[in-house]
């Protein structure tokens, strides 16, 4: 819906939890993210998006490996 307030809010929450799991990569790209949110310019806010959506892939991947849901070396569910 391109609403920046609930993509700051969305991307200020999301970056404490990644800061939290410290995955420090993710949790810069959702810094990023919103503080474009605050700003306002989303017009070029898609490409980190898109990043920040292959981080938490991974991350999920990682997670669902370490909880013995995956074998390792699997592709992301």
């Amino acid at each position: 819906s391109r609403d920046a307030t609930a993509l700051r809010k969305a991307a200020h929450s999301l970056k404490g939890s990644l800061r939290v799991l410290g995955v420090a990569s993710a949790a810069a790209l959702a810094e990023e993210i919103e503080t474009r949110g605050a700003a306002g310019t989303l017009d070029d806010v898609d490409p980190l998006v898109t990043a920040l959506a292959a981080e938490l892939d991974g991350l999920l991947g990682a997670i669902a490996v370490w909880l013995g849901e995956q074998p390792p070396g699997s592709p992301a569910a």
